[in-house]
This record gives C-alpha cells, structure tokens and sequence, in this order.
C-alpha cells in the first residue's frame, strides 16, 4: 500500500471512474451498416478499454488501501456485499447442468458484480465529484448522439426506411444499451440541472440544452428499450415531485407536457413514427400466428415462450444455466423453424428462471435489488431511476448476459453508493 494525499487519491480516483464511464462508448462494436455497399459508422472501438479500465480500479484501490481493510470494508457495506452475490448465484447452475464450459463463460461476463462492488467499497466520494463523473457521462453521450445523429442526417431516407424492416439507424455501440444510455444521460442532465452545487460557470444553461437534445435524440433513434426507460424516468420523476412538494397541480400540468411532447415528436419525426407502423405489424404476426422471423417484437415473444418450456423442466433449478443455449436453440428448432436466428430469452428474468429456476431468479432478484432498499436507498433519486431503467431493460433484454450490459449496469448502481451517505439522500 502506498501512502498519498488524500486530495491526490480522490483526484485519481475521480479520473479512473470518468475513464470507466467514457469507456461505456468504445467497449462494443456494432454490426449496423449505413446501407452504402463497404461502408460502416466509423467509430473507435476497443472491448479492452471497458475491462483495462475496471483492472485500472481494481489495482488502484489495492495500491491505496491495505488489503485486509479492502475486505473488511467490502463485509461491512451490506449493500454493495449482497449485490456481488449476483455473481454468486450463477453457482447454481452447476447443479443441474452438463456444460460447464457456458457457465464459465457467464462468470467470467459478470466478474464485475464483484470486482466493482469490492474496490467501491473503499471509497467515498462527495456530490460534486459525484455530479463532475455523470457530467462526463453526459458529455460522452452527447457527443456520440451527435455523431449519431449527423450520419442519421446524411443518409436520412435510407435509415427511415429501415425502422420498416425492424432495423435502427446505425450507432457506434449497440442500439440497445445506447438508447438505454440515451434516456439516462436525459435524466442525468435533468438531475444535474436542479442540483445546487455548480461544476463551472453557465451549467445550467449547458446541461438543460443537452438533456433537450437527447430527449428529441431519444425519440428520433426509436428504440422501444430506451423510450420506455426514458418515459418509465419522468413518469417516476412526476411522482417523487408530488410526494416532495405535495403540488398536484404542477405534476398534472408537468405530466399533460410530457404527453403533448411524446405526441409532437411522433408526428415530426419519420423514424418514430415508422417504428410505430413497424410495432403494429410485429403485434399483427402475433396476434394471426404469423411468421415470427425477422420481426424482432414477435421473436422476443417466442424466446419468452421458450423460456417458459424450460423452466417447466424443472421449476426449483431450471433447465441448468450451462445447458441454456443449446437447450433453447433445439426448442426453436423443433417448434418454430421458420425462424432463422434462435435468441436466448430476452427479459432477464425469464432468463434466470428458465436457466435456474425459482432458486435462480428469487437468489438474483434479492442479490441485484437490495441496495435499493438497503438503508432507504431508493431515497437517491439518481439510484432510483438507474433500477427503474434497469428493470424496464430487463423485461425486454437479457441487459446483463454481455460485457457493457454487465458494465452499464453495475458502474451506475455503484456510483450513487459511493456518496457520502449524509450526501446521498434527495429527500
């Protein structure tokens, strides 16, 4: 353990957490093409940095802090403790499973529930320098929506018409988790716009003007995974404003807004709207046992049927998490073959149970809740929105079975822990 300033450790450990959460934007490549024969969104891409910049924490706490009071704090900080058991409950399925080698492979993606919440726990931050990370954050994001945007603008038509064919406009990562990104970086310039303490001069005025973008931007990539967090985010937001202030007459007039603002932005942009017209055929395939392949809506249903089959085999353990994939790709072969591309379960939960049944999913959803509740937690409203957007993702993504869901996920929760706890609480 080396010994330096207190001042210099809390500079170090500022940086290290706005390299982790820049390092959300370069950690996953996406396959989207601009519909130009050869050409891709050119974009820096490095899966590396992502996990560099998580050794990067976990070598600085071990250099700065002794090691037996690393764990020592890790065991005293009950919530960031019992969410590392995420990780842990991914034992279970060794009990009813015949391929290890795929439950290897879900530890090793979710080593992070533990390597982050064990260096976290050494650390406290204050509001301002927990306010200057999401800052960063927001920046990230804006920058990259920009970039997103402006491509989205070049080829304006092609992308339109592609929201018919189940398709999205092209971004650097994922359209999953950047839209998911997306809606948070809106709260978060909202969040930061009634705080008090300043991070520089004109702060307001910046931070109001990106949270305005990104909810036009929001609404213009349309992605069902990010408009429901984003609308799941005010809808909250409303209510925790009510139950503040007890002023039901500017919830209703905040809440009619948001209204006439989702309905505006439906009529003004051709991307929404197509995504729509799209929406409505997936749910007319389900409604008339149509063919399910390449309609993303009615495929996530058949995965959750699948799921459902699965967890039949065997209510208390599941179908074994190791045996998952193979298990759910010979279901989907044997009663829809139409469909090309088999998907695991997409809405964590089914996930979890089919691979693990009620023993899974009840260990998992106590584990990743709990420090919600730990300490009335849910009283940070930044934490409180990070799980209501994690749960909405969770219903229609299995978010945390690859490295940036893992990554998004944990960094966010993590970080509103590591306030002050006298800090912490909004109200």
């Amino acid at each position: 353990m080396f010994k330096i300033s207190h001042e210099i450790r809390q500079k170090l450990l500022g940086i290290i957490l706005c390299m982790i959460v820049v390092a959300l934007f370069v950690g996953e490549s996406n396959d989207n093409k601009i519909f130009i024969p050869g050409e891709n969104l050119k974009w820096f891409h490095a899966r590396a940095i992502l996990s560099i910049s998580m050794i990067i924490f976990f070598v600085f706490t071990f250099i700065v802090t002794d090691v037996l009071k690393i764990f020592k704090n890790f065991l005293h900080r009950k919530d960031m403790l019992i969410l590392s058991m995420v990780l842990v409950s991914l034992f279970i399925g060794f009990f009813n499973s015949d391929n290890y080698s795929y439950i290897f492979q879900r530890i090793q993606i979710k080593l992070p529930f533990l390597i982050l919440p064990l260096c976290a726990s050494s650390f406290i931050i204050s509001r301002k320098e927990f306010h200057r990370i999401l800052f960063a954050f927001l920046l990230m994001t804006f920058f990259t929506s920009i970039y997103t945007f402006i491509n989205y603008i070049i080829y304006f038509d092609h992308i339109n018409a592609s929201y018919l064919q189940s398709k999205v406009m092209p971004s650097p990562i994922n359209h999953v988790r950047f839209s998911i990104l997306s809606a948070l970086a809106t709260y978060t310039s909202y969040y930061l716009f009634k705080q008090n303490i300043k991070l520089f001069r004109f702060e307001r005025i910046v931070v109001l003007t990106i949270g305005v973008f990104l909810f036009i931007f929001t609404h213009i990539y349309s992605v069902r995974s990010g408009i429901i967090a984003l609308y799941a985010m005010m809808f909250l937001e409303i209510l925790v404003y009510i139950f503040k202030y007890k002023s039901y007459k500017k919830g209703f007039i905040t809440f009619i807004t948001i209204i006439i603002s989702g309905i505006l932005m439906f009529i003004f942009s051709p991307s929404l709207k197509n995504k729509m017209i799209n929406t409505k055929q997936d749910i007319a395939v389900l409604q008339n046992n149509g063919n399910a392949n390449y309609n993303s809506l009615a495929t996530r249903f058949v995965s959750y049927e699948i799921a459902i089959d699965l967890f039949k085999e065997n209510i208390i353990l599941g179908c074994g998490l190791g045996d998952l994939e193979i298990k759910n790709t010979k279901l989907f072969n044997e009663k829809y073959p139409e469909i090309v591309t088999p998907i695991i379960p997409h809405n964590e939960f089914l996930y979890y149970l089919a691979s693990m049944g009620l023993l899974g999913i009840i260990t998992f959803s106590i584990s990743f809740f709990f420090p919600l509740f730990y300490k009335r937690n849910y009283k940070n409203e930044f934490l409180l929105m990070i799980y209501v957007t994690l749960f909405f993702s969770f219903m229609t993504e299995p978010m945390i079975e690859n490295q940036l869901g893992v990554a998004c996920s944990i960094v966010f929760i993590m970080l509103p822990l590591m306030v002050k706890e006298d800090e912490r609480f909004d109200y």
